[in-house]
Parts: structure tokens; sequence; C-alpha cells
């Protein structure tokens, strides 16, 4: 499974996110996305436009924001060779933090949506052709590289990098990959899908 985060608090889908997508799909075929999650991360720090009555008028437009993300980003998996019919079949998640504090108290809950992780883990478990959310027994983290093939020339800030997660289940270890550029929120997404341990061992991917 394929996890690539990107910032949802930000105006629009970035230039330098589409170039990762297409270098990533040149380098590995358009078959990499086929188990592929995009989380939308820190989507609990979006705020609304002023001018909104109702909370319900807020909902309809963040989610007509996760659409704009979406069609951007399936743009983007077409431009880089993956077919229209299969870049459409990407899940596009937003994702918040993964604890509730008095200084966030809608990092798991917010727009109405209800608790972001439960939502997050069973469409993933639907990527991996789970028939229920998966559980992680004795998770742990392979590794953190730069995908030098992706920005290899690029600054600091621009690196795409990767975690690889191993989750041991009832039935068969399953590997995921959390990619993202730095300071994307990538710990979190893990925190989500394997708990604190492995977020505090990747806590440098951030």
């Amino acid at each position: 499974l394929v996890i690539y985060c990107t910032l949802m608090n930000r105006e629009r889908f970035e230039q330098s996110e589409e170039d990762a997508i297409r270098h990533i799909t040149e380098a590995f075929s358009p078959d990499f996305w086929r188990k592929s999650v995009f989380a939308l991360t820190y989507a609990n720090r979006v705020l609304p436009p002023a001018g909104f009555e109702s909370d319900e008028e807020e909902a309809r437009w963040f989610q007509s924001r996760i659409h704009e993300f979406k069609n951007v980003i399936e743009g983007a998996l077409v431009k880089s060779g993956v077919s229209s019919d299969k870049a459409s079949e990407i899940e596009v998640i937003p994702a918040g933090y993964h604890t509730v504090s008095h200084r966030m108290p809608d990092a798991r809950e917010f727009y109405g949506r209800g608790d972001w992780i439960p939502q997050f883990s069973q469409t993933c478990a639907k990527k991996l052709h789970k028939n229920s959310s998966f559980h992680s027994k004795n998770p742990h983290s392979r590794s953190e590289t730069v995908a030098g093939n992706v920005k290899s020339n690029a600054p600091q800030q621009e690196l795409l990098l990767h975690q690889e997660v191993i989750l041991k289940t009832d039935d068969q270890p399953i590997n995921i990959l959390v990619m993202g550029k730095t300071r994307v929120g990538k710990s979190a997404v893990i925190n989500a899908i394997a708990g604190a341990k492995i977020a505090r061992e990747g806590k440098n991917t951030k």
C-alpha cells in the first residue's frame, strides 16, 4: 500500500508534487499507484472563508475542497502516464492529527465528518481488499530514505521522503510506504495506522 501525504491547509496542490508524481511513475510504472491512498494532511487546520452562516455550509465547502484536490491529483496521475480510469479510482482522504488536546479539540473530528482515523483505516483496508480495518500487533519501521530518483538535487525542504512500515496482522504482514515531502504530517498518518511507537521511531520523517 502506498500512502502519499500532501498538505491540505494550503491553496493548491503544488507543481513540485505534480513533478514528483511524474518522476515516481516514470521510475516504477503506472502500476505503482494501483494500491494508493492520498492523505490530505493538517485537514483540521483548514479554515473556511468568512461568511458562512451554518455548519452545513462549512461542511459543503470542505467537501468541495477535497474534490478540488482529487481532481488535481487525478490530472497529475494522468499526465504521468496513469490511465484516466485508474486515476479516477484513487482515494483522497482528509487527515488531521492523531490525538486530541485542549489546544486542538478538533484534531480528529472536523466539519461534521466524524473521527478521521477509522475512516482512513477503512479506506486503506479497502485498497488492500480486506473486509475490515486492519489492526497492527507488532508494527515496526524498516527504514527511512530519500527518494533520490525523485528529487536528487533539490533543497532539503523539497526532498521526497518515504518510510516503510510493516504491519503484522492476523493473516499476513502488510508493507505500507508512507511518502511525502518534509513537514507534511507523515508522522500523524503513521500514528493512525501503526500506533505511537512507530510515530516516535519515524519522528524525523515528519
